[in-house]
């Protein structure tokens, strides 16, 4: 819950608004991308109920959101394609041969993992520890009948008490993230913060890493990334940033409640 003061903070940060009105949906209705500043329904469901509008995008670190005032719904049939595209769908195909089993694999062993508790947090944990540490992939034995079995994928060294700083090992830390910012490639991007994988889509950080007074705004992530010399324009562990949501009460330069949430443009 947030009161009046961190809103009105976030409504002065820009009292020219810059609206580019894009096409947005939300629950099938159609509206138009707008600075929450020139979007009245928004604030006041702020203030009335506390529903966050959904957001757009961000514009030098202002909200843009998907605003309903003034949208008549007979004439949102007319928006230029442009502007709104649908999401495309692509047909899921299941291949069939006669030498290869139905993909099951024996559950986790018991010694390499732990019970789930039913909070959500921690059993997420254990369902993307069954996916990504223990995979269940084809087994490499030499039969006619390609089998399934569970790989070990964990690359954690399971030492002591680090004294005096120790490098970390390949694929060690996976799960951390490299923050770049600016357009382009290469020498553009300026990679200046970190963040942590939470989910196989979003990545945490904190409130202050969402923009750069000099670069912009966040613009890409990468993962699993051991020495920036490493660093590679086309490397798959290279990410777009999709969406920036930060905490509704974040508050800067003073960075209360100083934390925020990075979706990546894929799995």
């Amino acid at each position: 819950m947030f009161g009046a003061a961190p809103l009105r903070l976030m409504l002065a940060l820009c009292a020219l608004a810059s609206a580019t009105h894009d096409v947005c949906i939300k629950d099938g209705v159609f509206g138009t991308c707008v600075n929450i500043v020139n979007c009245p329904s928004a604030v006041a469901g702020i203030h009335k109920s506390h529903k966050m509008p959904k957001i757009c995008r961000f514009e030098q670190m202002e909200p843009i959101v998907c605003c309903f005032d003034n949208v008549r719904t007979s004439t949102a049939t007319t928006f230029s394609p442009k502007s709104f595209q649908e999401p495309t769908t692509i047909d899921d195909y299941d291949y069939y041969h006669e030498n290869i089993e139905e993909k099951t694999c024996k559950p986790v062993p018991p010694e390499l993992t732990a019970p789930r508790t039913g909070q959500k947090a921690w059993d997420k944990c254990l369902e993307y520890q069954e996916k990504l540490v223990y995979p269940c992939e084809m087994s490499q034995d030499l039969s006619s009948v390609t089998k399934w079995e569970r790989r070990t994928k964990c690359y954690r060294i399971a030492d002591g008490l680090i004294v005096g700083g120790k490098d970390a090992a390949k694929n060690e830390f996976s799960h951390m993230a490299l923050l770049g910012y600016g357009k382009g490639s290469g020498e553009n991007i300026h990679w200046l913060c970190g963040g942590s994988l939470i989910s196989d889509k979003f990545i945490l950080t904190a409130g202050h890493c969402i923009a750069d007074r000099i670069y912009g705004v966040v613009t890409f992530a990468y993962l699993n990334l051991l020495n920036r010399s490493e660093i590679a324009d086309n490397s798959p562990n290279k990410y777009g940033i999709k969406t920036i949501i930060k905490h509704p009460g974040y508050q800067s330069p003073n960075k209360y409640n100083d934390i925020a949430l990075l979706e990546l443009d894929r799995r």
